[in-house]
């Protein structure tokens, strides 16, 4: 592969019309695919790209946005689904077995936007949404979006809630409020703390409370038209703003457009139509577990995913193993949407065995680095085939993506997804890289967010004049396209005279010694030139507490830049977000329970 970006390109005639087309038009629509397909596969000569996932075979397909209400778009995929089933489920509560039909949504979104435009709730306007995972979940977004206001997403797993919670609402400028019934005490202490009449009004999802709830919004009477709404621009309309991870500083709120989400679901269909991606296909077959809160950009996007290609989705608002576990047998659920930190409960879980989990096919991991050890673990004790994948949220999409083979290393993301872009540059010179050479992984693709809300310098920072994101990850690309994150940018630690220490080499040195159950490593300071790396290990049940005996194992197997001068803590847990990724700050600041150290 040459020096050159790594190139996946699309252009698609848009898939979906309106809820009244006549068959006549479907048929033209279909020719028109079909169409495109085989120009796709002719096109451009000479062009770079680099290889897709799997058996692709499109060499250079050019993208541009899809401009359309994202809510249309699902509501246009949804009717199709009720077409071929009008009882056909959508979403289900593990717990409760509370339902959703596609029939159901399709009705009533269009009736809780009326409602909505009824309650005052304007064009842009910016509406809270704080909540458990629930099946009225796609209700609720759907018919924020369709009325042309947008959803700002609260964490219910936030560290720091009250903080967290203030500095969402007062960036996002949200005047509108949707909470689940269990964190509305929570969710009240803090709007107690706003001036008065910031928000104008509050709805309970997931309970009866003496609160409005959701259900007094749906409108009464004829079934409103499902239009694209007069004065809203999909390009640049924000459709939902999720928050960054806020494992390196304070979270930034992520303007996701119409256009990003629309362009995303054509990028999966795309996928879907030359291979079973994810185990997928355009049928009612799959049923999907989602236990990652839907507050996160990853399990948001295989719901929609799963309902556009009319699947079921299993809903669990309270994680733990034995419910994982419970859910896939009792829902003989196909697919499972995990995070390596749910990999890993079930791999430790005592109560695997009891549960049969024949139906799971395919679980997919995100949002965190996966280790070797812990695929093998659960292939070992599942069975099921892992797909890693990487994306960010400020990309709302994956951007590559791989199946874990035996031949599978644990810094490998992956392949390019169509639509997208990567190139790897220096870091200093911002020249690009070649295969093999380390520097920063940049994308573009038509699914990166609008901006980050109310911060105009983080944005230049993280999307440069051309367009291109800077992750702030740190890898590489081989000789087959495959891309390899090492670190994030931001983690290197600057060790003696200048030079680089990568966290995650130490760390999976960690990880080999038998003791060793989690690792983390950061850099602490020395002076303003230099930092330290220093270990934080929670050990493995009944090991014995020796620090100095982890620090001299590192030590022995690796320059003497790399080790260990700032020295081991044994900790009893390392704090980690909701989708599993170390909270380096807390470290940094001391904030975790010491068993023992060395220096």
């Amino acid at each position: 592969m040459e020096a050159v970006e790594i190139r996946k390109r699309m252009d698609r005639k848009r898939l979906a019309g309106s809820l009244t087309e006549t068959k006549k038009k479907e048929e033209i629509k279909e020719r028109k695919i079909r169409e495109v397909r085989e120009e796709e596969k002719k096109a451009a000569e000479g062009e770079t790209y680099g290889p897709g996932i799997g058996a692709m075979d499109v060499q250079y397909v050019h993208y541009t946005c899809f401009d359309e209400n994202f809510a249309v778009f699902m509501l246009e995929a949804m009717a199709k689904v009720v077409e071929g089933d009008d009882g056909a489920i959508a979403v289900v509560d593990a717990e409760t077995g509370k339902k959703r039909t596609f029939s159901e949504l399709c009705e009533l979104v269009p009736r809780m936007s009326a409602g909505l435009a009824a309650a005052g709730v304007g064009l842009g306007d910016r509406v809270m949404y704080y909540s458990l995972n629930h099946t009225d979940y796609p209700l609720v977004y759907l018919s924020v979006l369709h009325r042309g206001a947008t959803i700002v997403h609260i964490s219910p797993i936030y560290e720091a809630l009250h903080e967290d919670m203030m500095h969402a609402l007062r960036l996002s400028g949200a005047s509108w409020a949707i909470v689940h019934a269990e964190l509305l005490d929570q969710a009240e202490a803090v709007f107690s703390l706003l001036p008065p009449n910031t928000l104008k009004k509050v709805w309970v999802i997931g309970g009866a409370v003496d609160r409005p709830a959701i259900e007094d919004l749906v409108a009464h009477g004829p079934i409103p038209p499902v239009t694209q709404l007069d004065g809203l621009n999909p390009a640049s309309a924000v459709a939902q703003m999720p928050f960054s991870s806020g494992t390196t500083g304070p979270r930034k709120g992520v303007m996701i457009s119409h256009s990003n989400e629309v362009s995303r679901m054509i990028m999966i269909k795309y996928l879907a139509d030359v291979q079973e991606w994810l185990g997928t296909s355009e049928s009612t077959d799959s049923t999907c577990l989602l236990v990652t809160s839907l507050s996160h950009i990853y399990s948001h996007i295989i719901l929609f995913a799963s309902l556009m290609f009319g699947g079921k989705v299993v809903l669990l608002p309270h994680v733990s193993s034995s419910a994982m576990l419970r859910a896939i047998q009792e829902h003989q659920v196909t697919m499972a949407i995990f995070t390596p930190h749910h990999l890993k409960m079930i791999v430790e879980s005592p109560v695997g065995q009891e549960h049969d989990l024949s139906s799971l096919k395919l679980v997919t991991s995100a949002g965190a680095s996966l280790s070797e050890y812990v695929v093998k673990a659960f292939k070992n004790k599942v069975g099921a085939l892992v797909y890693n994948l990487y994306g960010m949220t400020e990309l709302a999409s994956f951007a590559t993506g791989c199946i874990v083979t035996q031949d599978w290393k644990s810094l490998c993301i992956g392949k390019v997804m169509p639509f997208f872009e990567v190139k790897v540059v220096d870091l200093s010179s911002g020249q690009l890289l070649g295969a093999g050479e380390i520097g920063e992984i940049c994308v573009r693709s038509p699914t990166t967010m609008i901006g980050y809300a109310n911060n105009s310098a983080a944005t230049s920072s993280m999307i440069d004049a051309e367009g291109w994101v800077h992750t702030g990850d740190y890898g590489y690309y081989d000789s087959q396209g495959l891309i390899y994150m090492t670190d994030r940018i931001k983690d290197l630690i600057k060790s003696k005279s200048s030079l680089q220490v990568q966290p995650s080499e130490l760390e999976d040195l960690l990880l080999q010694h038998p003791h060793v159950a989690e690792a983390v490593v950061i850099g602490v300071c020395q002076d303003d030139f230099e930092e330290m790396p220093r270990a934080f290990v929670v050990l493995e049940p009944e090991a014995p507490v020796q620090p100095e005996v982890l620090k001299r194992f590192v030590n022995d197997r690796v320059p003497d830049f790399k080790q260990l001068t700032g020295g081991v803590w044994v900790v009893e847990e390392i704090p980690k977000n909701s989708t599993g990724k170390p909270m380096k700050r807390q470290l940094k600041a001391g904030q975790v329970t010491q068993l023992a150290s060395c220096c």
